[in-house]
């Protein structure tokens, strides 16, 4: 049994059920795929694949060489592509069986109420041919109406580590697990029931790992069923064996000291001889065999964006960049997997244009725990940004980006050569960072399990929301059946956190402090006690009073939260910006709300109704707004100036309207025809029209063959 900090056992004595403490938070909206400027990857990066999407709408599967839908009807066969491409073959993006795929996105979509795209409907189409004759089919796989989203499959790049070159000096010996300001507060939290992440599942999904470490032992059956073989590039090999040994390395008198040794290893490779580099694929295998919670996937891989440079390796970017990595990874989100993601290493800022919305969570959330690099202790200050870290708005945290001592490699330790005793002091990047977090995760999920328990050696023993664990104590422990949701974990971590660095302009987050995020995921809302991580506590859980129902907002504009009567907050209280002054309105034309800059706002984006489509015109003469159904707009309501008092007039002799100083108007500026070409009465005895200014008029043909035409049908009558 462990001993149980005195410092947080209040806290952890008001533990509630799974998740209630943060209250339900759900996922956001899911991407928009056309967005994604996926086809900019740069050309030395495409394989001899295409991946595609086929929408949701219509629900295919692969039968033989073509994909058919419910009805029989052939969506795609590749046998119609040109013979410069032929062979051309499909095979499913995702291993697990379609029937699998599709009843357990029915019912996460329903536990979550959200959207989740179908991934049966991703499959990779294998080309012969050059590069540009599978460009030409990469176009026309994107002009089908049926394919939601088409690119080409990247090769395998490195994964996120240090960019050369690196730095000899060292710091001390694993200080990533220190206490905060300057380490996550790892060796602290062991103290607590849960600190050696009993119970928690742990998957890695990334190339390879050197099985016969000495000091993995606890990772000798990671490898999930039906993974393939695993690729086995010794630089790619060591890199699993890093991130391993920050996790799982044993306790046992030599090498170093894993974070989670009381956690279930398991690993789920992103690139195998037999299906290629695949990293929605490893994500999908390590959801189907995550069959307990709580879990956390760990996605160790990069991939080359649009801005890559195949010499400096400059560009690269997340992997959830990728369509189908991305609903592989908000999948396992929804199912209550905590998934943390490396941010990688292309000094890209994330937020920038070429981007579009592909990371703005607000629109795209994936729901994974997005990692950046920061500096160890020492110069430049610890937490800043490493040089060669991706940053942005969509990052939520930061690990030691350098110098951290691990398994691997054999720089600090490797005699003779054998792989097996190899042991880095230089392991980098987010590639390091990234582990460092999942430390921070699992911890916090196993803590958060074992709760306030007590010994136990039948679950009749336990709280109703409670079991007797067995397997991982001794004696047994009373735990916690559900764990906190992924979202909520991801906000403890980012709002408890160490800051940044500086002004944190290029933004990675804070460095997780697990002793504060151990007492917020613990605190209870409603208690009227603020706790760590509570803004407020008014005594109940009732939005609306001055305290959200969560406990995480005053209810004021420009806090940053949305709350119940706010339509958007973006941490201010100025318009002009997306979010106007008083939080109640997102400052787009058509929501029903005049915004700093509209004239008007009618609910809607149509012309013709009282408010124009932009909403910078009331549709009156007069305004100085040309609108569709005036012909001029002078700013006022006079004739004679140009534009008719009534806007519909430009005030020129044949443009079919009567002016005022017009004689006649028939359309044109031909005399002879009863009207001249200065629009003077050629007939001033009788003309047959009574006009006055100010209305279209008939020509004096017209008007005639009128008259002629009445006079012959009553004529017709009296005969008849």
């Amino acid at each position: 049994m462990k001993i149980t900090l005195p410092t947080v056992l209040l806290s952890l004595s008001l533990l509630g059920s799974a998740g209630s403490a943060w209250g339900s938070e759900h996922l956001g909206p899911r991407r928009d795929m056309k967005q994604a400027p996926l086809s900019r990857l740069h050309q030395s990066l495409w394989s001899d694949q295409l991946e595609l999407k086929i929408l949701d709408k219509t629900p295919v599967t692969l039968q033989g060489n073509r994909l058919v839908d419910a009805t029989g009807r052939i969506v795609f066969d590749p046998a119609t592509l040109p013979a410069s491409v032929q062979p051309a073959t499909l095979s499913p993006t995702f291993a697990t069986p379609v029937a699998t795929l599709r009843a357990r996105r029915l019912a996460l979509m329903k536990k979550c109420n959200c959207d989740l795209g179908d991934k049966a409907n991703y499959f990779r189409l294998t080309l012969g041919g050059d590069q540009p004759a599978r460009a030409g089919v990469l176009a026309k796989l994107s002009a089908l109406t049926s394919v939601e989203v088409a690119y080409p499959v990247s090769l395998p790049v490195v994964p996120p580590t240090d960019i050369p070159p690196t730095t000899p000096d060292y710091s001390s010996y694993q200080g990533y697990f220190n206490d905060a300001p300057n380490g996550i507060g790892l060796s602290s939290a062991r103290a607590l029931a849960g600190g050696f992440a009993e119970g928690v599942t742990s998957v890695d999904v990334e190339y390879g790992w050197d099985v016969g470490h000495e000091d993995l032992e606890l990772c000798v059956d990671a490898l999930v069923p039906d993974a393939g073989t695993l690729y086995d590039d010794p630089d790619y090999v060591a890199h699993g064996t890093s991130v391993l040994g920050i996790l799982f390395a044993q306790d046992n008198g030599y090498g170093f000291t894993g974070s989670l040794l009381g956690a279930t290893c398991k690993f789920a490779p992103s690139y195998t001889n037999e299906y290629g580099y695949n990293v929605a694929r490893g994500i999908d295998l390590a959801h189907t065999n995550l069959t307990s919670l709580p879990g956390v996937i760990l996605l160790e891989a990069q991939e080359g964006g649009p801005n890559f440079d195949p010499q400096t390796y400059g560009g690269m970017v997340p992997v959830e960049y990728i369509p189908a990595t991305y609903d592989a990874i908000r999948e396992a989100v929804a199912d209550g997997i905590v998934v943390v993601e490396a941010g990688a290493n292309g000094w890209e800022d994330l937020d920038a244009e070429i981007y579009g919305d592909t990371f703005n969570r607000e629109v795209s959330d994936s729901g994974a725990i997005l990692v950046g690099a920061g500096t160890p202790p020492g110069d430049p200050p610890a937490r800043t940004r490493e040089w060669y870290s991706n940053w942005g708005s969509r990052l939520d945290v930061q690990g030691w980006g350098s110098l951290v001592y691990t398994s691997g490699y054999g720089d600090l330790f490797g005699p003779n050569g054998d792989v097996n005793q190899y042991y880095t002091a230089q392991f980098g990047g987010t590639s390091s960072a990234s582990p460092i977090v999942t430390s921070a995760v699992g911890l916090l999920l196993g803590v958060f399990r074992a709760g306030n328990g007590q010994s136990c050696s039948t679950p009749g023993e336990c709280g109703g929301d409670e079991t007797c664990d067995t397997a991982n104590f001794t004696p047994g422990w009373c735990v916690k059946l559900l764990p906190p949701e992924p979202l909520t974990v991801r906000r403890v971590l980012t709002d408890t956190g160490t800051p940044q660095a500086g002004d944190g302009a290029e933004h990675i987050g804070p460095l997780p402090n697990l002793a504060l995020a151990i007492e917020a995921i613990a605190a209870t809302c409603g208690n009227d006690v603020v706790e760590t991580g509570e803004a407020c506590d008014d005594g109940n859980t009732t939005g609306g009073d001055g305290c959200s129902a969560d406990c995480r907002s005053d209810e004021s504009c420009g806090n940053g939260i949305t709350d119940l009567a706010e339509i958007c907050d973006d941490g201010n209280t100025a318009s002009g910006d997306g979010c106007s002054a008083d939080c109640l309105s997102d400052e787009t034309c058509g929501n029903n709300y005049v915004d700093a800059g509209e004239a008007c706002d009618d609910g809607n984006t149509l012309d013709a109704d009282g408010c124009s489509a932009n909403c910078l015109s009331d549709e009156t003469c007069g305004n100085g707004i040309l609108d569709p159904q005036e012909h001029c707009e002078d700013g006022n309501t006079e004739n004679g100036d140009g534009c008719s008092a009534d806007c519909r007039s430009d005030e020129t002799c044949g443009n079919g309207y009567k002016d005022v100083g017009e004689e006649c108007e028939d359309g044109n500026l031909i005399d002879g025809d009863g009207c001249s070409a200065t629009c003077r009465d050629e007939n001033k005895k009788d003309d047959g029209c009574g006009c006055t200014a100010g209305s279209r008029s008939p020509s004096t043909g017209t008007l005639g063959l009128s008259l002629l035409l009445a006079a012959l049908f009553l004529f017709r009558r009296r005969r008849s």
